[in-house]
């Protein structure tokens, strides 16, 4: 059997156009033919993106979905047709930086312990992107940042996630974001990929925890940096906020169970109910105020999506 390129990137693309493309200059800049090869799965996609990358010949093999399956199980399929030792999930609307491919690889050749590894994600402007890494989320994710006590009291939130929020060098985190994920292949083959129940967001942090479960290490390496052009390649925002909050629920009940899911529910209806209690009145004699404007119509689009019966359906089959 002939041996398998080093690293196989996957990249999942939905109506991403220039972006894409930028992408795949960048990984191509990067990344020899000899050592690569380069899945781009497509969701049905109605704008360019195809034309763009047509550019790009048979230094890229498509694969072209009839409809949109989602991040999850986009990437599956690009692993199932994958032969790298490594493999690495990357968003379209990213860019990777000169040497970062060679310098991750490089670090998971000499910690053999290390199963994933995400790179420093930075923004256009240059910030890191905070939410790039992280602790699993939990009840205290809900308590800190849906009761706004995570903003009134800043100390506490530095304190649960201060080797977050500017790191620096090598060193071990609970999940990765799968905008830029590298892996081993055959830690991917023992995990059987992505959870397909997800269709988009958090299921780059199930399968951290699952690969947790089983004794791998994920890390974050600030050594390799790429740039994330975040928000570019999504138009809809409050659908995606729905999706996102599918995903969370579902890594409650796939990995805590049911019964502290559903009280997480009940815990961010409480919370959500109170804030929009005492945001109310404060709108009444602060019309002009659009910052209080905007808090009220998030709770309000957050107390919809938990009140609907839809959504609890959705987790219970999940």
């Amino acid at each position: 059997m002939a041996k398998g390129p080093r690293l196989s990137i996957i990249i999942v693309n939905y109506n991403t156009g220039g972006l894409l493309e930028r992408c795949l200059f960048s990984v191509f800049e990067n990344a020899p033919d000899a050592d690569v090869e380069v899945f781009v799965v497509d969701n049905a996609s109605s704008d360019d993106s195809l034309q763009r990358i047509s550019k790009f010949g048979r230094r890229l093999k498509l694969i072209s979905n009839q409809e949109n399956l989602g991040f999850a199980r986009g990437c599956n399929k690009g692993l199932k047709e994958s032969r790298g030792e490594y493999v690495l999930f990357l968003n379209p609307d990213t860019e990777i930086q000169a040497g970062a491919l060679t310098k991750m690889i490089s670090f998971m050749e000499a910690h053999k312990e290390v199963g994933f590894l995400v790179p420093k994600i930075c923004l256009p402007n240059g910030e890191f992107q905070q939410d790039s890494i992280g602790p699993f989320p939990s009840l205290l994710h809900i308590l800190l940042f849906w009761s706004s006590l995570g903003t009134i009291f800043p100390f506490v939130r530095r304190l649960v996630y201060r080797r977050y929020l500017k790191p620096e060098g090598a060193f071990q985190v609970d999940w990765g974001t799968g905008a830029c994920l590298l892996c081993r292949g055959e830690l991917l083959e023992k995990l059987k990929g992505f959870d397909e129940d997800f269709f988009m967001y958090h299921e780059d942090t199930d399968l951290c925890y699952r690969a947790r479960r089983i004794g791998a290490k994920v890390y974050f390496y600030s050594g390799a940096e790429i740039v994330h052009h975040r928000g570019r390649s999504c138009q809809d925002k409050q659908m995606m906020e729905a999706i996102g909050r599918r995903g969370f629920y579902c890594f409650f009940k796939k990995n805590h169970g049911l019964p502290y899911a559903l009280a997480s529910m009940v815990i961010a209806v409480l919370i959500l109910s109170l804030k929009f209690a005492l945001y109310s009145p404060i709108s009444v004699l602060a019309p002009n105020s659009q910052r209080l404007q905007k808090a009220i119509r998030i709770c309000l689009f957050e107390l919809r999506w938990h009140l609907n019966p839809k959504n609890l359906g959705d987790l219970l089959r999940c």
